[in-house]
């Protein structure tokens, strides 16, 4: 046992002698983690903002690129809300002007129909005219051909076949038909 307790007195000198190494030595590395974690922390402090900034420009530029594209957006459904308006002014005055040539096309074709009227009595007061004239004529050519040949009479089929010459009735031959 005295061995034994030689040993720790031994120890215990030993480790009292040794105490203020270890305790420099911890005082040292607490020293030095203290400051290396300074450091570590001012590196990690540094490269965190560094990071931030990085992100805070990135994000500003994304922004103005939504940004953008939103204006893009808009300006898009602005173009396409006038073209639509525009399209419907357009679909109206359409309408307005079609309204107008079909109601003067009515107009026209109301007066294109009178003038046709006008033109249909025109030409039957003509072809009436005419007709009288005709039977007139024909009349007269009966009563001359009577006269020319009171024995022989001639109707008005045989009346369409004469010829008029100098003055005087001569019967068409057949010969002047076929020509």
């Amino acid at each position: 046992m005295h061995a034994k307790k030689a040993v720790q007195t031994r120890l215990f000198r030993q480790m009292k002698s040794d105490l203020p190494d270890m305790q420099d030595k911890a005082r040292r590395l607490a020293h030095w983690l203290s400051s290396d974690g300074k450091q570590g922390f001012k590196r990690e402090r540094d490269k965190s903002d560094i990071l931030m900034t990085r992100a805070a420009r990135r994000i500003e530029k994304l922004q103005a690129i939504d940004d953008r594209i939103a204006a893009k957006i808009q300006l898009k459904q602005v173009k396409a809300e006038n073209s639509r308006d525009q399209f419907e002014d357009g679909g109206a005055a359409a309408r307005r002007q079609l309204e107008r040539l079909r109601s003067k096309a009515d107009v026209e074709g109301k007066i294109l129909d009178m003038k046709k009227e006008e033109r249909d009595e025109f030409l039957l007061k003509r072809l009436m005219a005419e007709e009288a004239i005709r039977a007139y004529e024909m009349g007269n050519l009966l009563a001359a051909a009577t006269r020319q040949n009171p024995k022989h009479p001639v109707n008005l089929d045989e009346l369409e076949l004469l010829d008029v010459q100098n003055m005087g009735l001569t019967k068409l031959g057949v010969t002047s038909l076929c020509v």
